[in-house]
Parts: C-alpha cells; structure tokens; sequence
C-alpha cells in the first residue's frame, strides 16, 4: 500500500503544508485504533496538529484487520520503528538523510523491530 486515506476537514478549515499548498484534507493514522478526532488521527503536520478540532472524523478509516500492512510515502522521521503491531511504515525520509528501510517478513502476525532492515541514506 503506498498511501493512506485523507479526511476532509469541517467546512471553511485549512491548513497550508510545507510546499506553501492550502489544503482542506488531512491524511489520518489508520492504522491506530485510538485516532477517532482530527487532533488525534492527523499525521505529517505535527506542528499544526493542535489547530484541528478535536472532534470525531466522520469516517471510520480505522484498519482493523489482524493481517500485517506494510506501506509508505508517510515521510516518517527519526530511526525506523514499528508504527502499530499489525502495521508499518517503510517511509524514513532515505530522500532528505534518513533510512532506507525494508522490513523482512515471515509470516508472523505481530510485526517486530527486530525484523526490520534499514541504512542511513549517507551510506548509500
């Protein structure tokens, strides 16, 4: 899976991202249980994250299912890690110096930080 979903935010609110774009959606941590309000689901604007409402989404994009997710394009930062034990980004930043990531799966239905594989970009 390369992307997300995105909710839409309450009428007439907007947030303007890194690249200077206004944008009416914001992309929502699906794969945790406990990300139900804007504040709490919202991922990649961490400093604007507290100008979202705190209210309910008004979609459930909640993965719920005990099958592991590997997926990207989340620009995650800081050493690679799990995101959730049923699911996991890949996506540390290897394009502005941070990891090339893989994850070495075999078959186990809690994912682990032992099975993950990564290099600083700086090695490659």
């Amino acid at each position: 899976m390369l992307k997300g979903p995105e909710q839409r935010l309450p009428t007439g609110m907007t947030f303007t991202d890194q690249s200077g774009h206004e944008r009416q959606d914001v992309r929502v941590r699906w794969w945790d249980p406990h990300a139900t309000t804007f504040r709490q689901a919202a991922i990649g604007i961490d400093d604007m994250v507290d100008q979202l409402p705190d209210c309910e989404l008004p979609t459930d994009f909640r993965y719920l299912e005990s099958t592991p997710v590997l997926f990207g394009h989340y620009w995650m930062s800081g050493k690679p890690k799990i995101t959730f034990p049923t699911a996991a980004c890949l996506d540390f930043s290897v394009a502005k110096q941070g990891y090339l990531t893989a994850y070495r799966w075999s078959g186990e239905r809690e994912l682990s930080n032992e099975h993950l594989i990564y290099v600083p970009a700086e090695a490659l």
